[in-house]
């Protein structure tokens, strides 16, 4: 009987040590920091100023409506807490119906964020931030199928040569995080930049670009 006793006090035991054991397991938490790589699609609003300098362009300046197009972006960075640190590469296509041209070019910039948290779960599993940043970066466009009917527009511009110019705006937005490692944010973007610039005989054409963007992506943190 004592056996008995003894051999079920022990079973009790254990028992309770397992449950206890159970209850001091971590939960999965949300990590912090470390690199992350990430895929978006981006709707785009977007309008290309043609801007005239010189006796035959001083009348030469251009605004076409505001047109729509889609395009897909790339990240990677590292999230440190309450920052985010990361490079992104897209790509662009405008075009101007009325002079006849199509501007083909990729996006690569530097993106910093801050990231406060708004809500955490009650277990720790997800949360959800506000995202605040700046953009800084370069776009390398070419021109293409250009036709126009005042020909000095055309004899100016060489198709052929692809430029770099400084791109920079900024971007508001939210991103839910999960404990798993995966992320989804959705922001709103707005980029300003010069696209293209010909000077030819002191005449003088400059492309604007003037960008508003919807993106929405997922990320994975490592």
């Amino acid at each position: 009987m004592i056996k008995k006793i003894a051999l079920l006090l022990l079973l009790v035991s254990n028992l309770l040590s397992f449950e206890d054991d159970n209850e001091s397991l971590p939960k999965a938490e949300i990590d912090q920091t470390g690199i992350f790589m990430g895929i978006g699609l981006s709707s785009l609003e977007y309008s290309v100023t043609q801007d005239g300098f010189g006796n035959n362009l001083q009348n030469y300046n251009k605004s076409i409506e505001d047109q729509n197009d889609f395009a897909a972006s790339f990240l990677l960075g590292y999230r440190y807490y309450f920052t985010r640190i990361y490079a992104r590469v897209s790509t662009f296509k405008y075009k101007q119906d009325e002079i006849k041209y199509t501007i083909d070019g990729q996006l690569i910039e530097m993106n910093v964020e801050y990231t406060p948290i708004f809500y955490r779960s009650s277990e720790n599993d997800f949360n959800i931030r506000g995202i605040f940043g700046m953009g800084v970066g370069v776009n390398n466009s070419t021109i293409s199928h250009v036709y126009s009917q005042a020909e000095y527009v055309t004899d100016i511009i060489n198709s052929d040569k692809t430029q770099m110019f400084m791109e920079y705006g900024y971007q508001i937005g939210a991103l839910l995080e999960t404990s798993t490692g995966f992320s989804f944010d959705i922001l709103l973007r707005s980029r300003w930049g010069t696209l293209l610039e010909y000077e030819e005989a002191g005449e003088r054409l400059t492309f604007v670009n003037d960008t508003k963007e919807l993106y929405i992506g997922v990320n994975y943190l490592f």
